[in-house]
C-alpha cells in the first residue's frame, strides 16, 4: 500500500530584497497538476494492480485505501495489460481501475478503490 509521508509541503518565497516568506501548502489539488503532466512513464505489461498502484501513489502523493480485504487481496492478483503511454498518472488510474471492474473515490489525497 502507498503511503504519505507528510501532509503538507512549504512553498518558499525569496524576494528580490533578499526576504523570505514561508507558507505550508498542500500537497495534492491543482498547484500540483504540472507534477503529473511531468511524470515519468511506467511500463505496465504484466504488472499487478498493486504495483500500479504503488507508482501511482508516489507520483501523486495519494494514499491508496481499499474498500475491503478482498478487493486489496484482488489487487495483488489482477494482471495487467497494454501500455498507458502519454496518460498522466490520475488519467491512468482511472482507466486501469475501470478495465479491471473496479471504481474509485479520490478525497483530499487519499484514493478509496472500491467495487462499482
Amino acid at each position: 500500500m502507498g503511503t504519505l509521508l507528510c501532509d503538507n509541503a512549504d512553498d518558499l518565497k525569496v524576494e528580490r530584497d533578499g526576504s523570505v516568506t514561508r507558507a505550508a501548502i498542500e500537497l495534492h489539488g491543482t498547484d500540483w497538476n504540472w507534477v503529473l503532466e511531468r511524470a515519468p512513464a511506467l511500463e505496465i505489461e504484466g504488472r499487478t494492480l498493486q504495483s500500479f498502484l504503488d507508482w501511482v501513489a508516489r507520483e501523486t502523493a495519494w494514499e491508496i485505501r481499499y474498500d475491503n480485504a478482498d478487493i486489496e487481496a484482488s489487487a495483488l492478483e489482477i494482471r495487467l495489460h497494454g501500455t498507458i503511454e502519454n496518460l498522466q498518472p490520475d488519467k491512468a488510474m482511472a482507466m486501469i481501475l475501470r478495465a479491471s471492474g473496479l471504481a474509485y473515490r479520490l478525497e483530499e489525497g487519499e484514493l478509496l478503490v472500491l467495487r462499482p
